[in-house]
């Protein structure tokens, strides 16, 4: 059994320097480290940042207290809790568990976030649910001063 307590998270050790991230699999069947990263960047106001090697890929954010802006605000339903800390000391992005389930998270080799949890019966890993970067998060996608809609995502002022 994983204890109650147990946390997926990501953000950085104001104190110490201490990063903790998320990284791809190398390919579909490789879970060595792929290209891609997910990380908090904690300057300014807090945004989650994918990089595809060393070249920004897409971000989330920033953060506006109750979520991140441009994503609809998460029901996390009874697998886990959803926190956000900043203070002195840390700036993280928490994902603890709110039961006895056995709950990973995995980003795949094409920066897809898969959510799966394990069933005991089956023996099996069940998608719980994924992360996807929407057209309008990728970086760069719609220029400066530009908006994007997802059902418009070209669209500029």
């Amino acid at each position: 059994m994983i204890p109650l307590t147990y946390k997926v998270q990501f953000g950085k050790d104001l104190t110490t320097g201490r990063e903790s991230y998320l990284s791809s699999w190398k390919s579909p069947d490789d879970p060595s480290i792929g290209l891609y990263k997910l990380w908090l960047d904690p300057n300014g106001y807090p945004q989650l940042v994918m990089e595809k090697g060393l070249v920004e890929h897409a971000r989330v954010g920033p953060w506006n207290g109750l979520g991140f802006r441009g994503r609809p605000i998460e029901n996390t339903g009874p697998i886990f809790l959803l926190e956000f800390t900043v203070n002195d000391k840390e700036m993280y992005y928490r994902f603890t568990l709110k039961t006895s389930v056995v709950f990973r998270m995995l980003m795949m080799h094409d920066a897809i976030i898969m959510q799966s949890n394990w069933i005991e019966r089956t023996q099996e890993w069940a998608a719980y649910g994924n992360i996807v970067v929407d057209t309008c998060s990728l970086y760069g996608r719609c220029g400066p001063y530009g908006i994007c809609t997802v059902e418009n995502p070209k669209s500029d002022l």
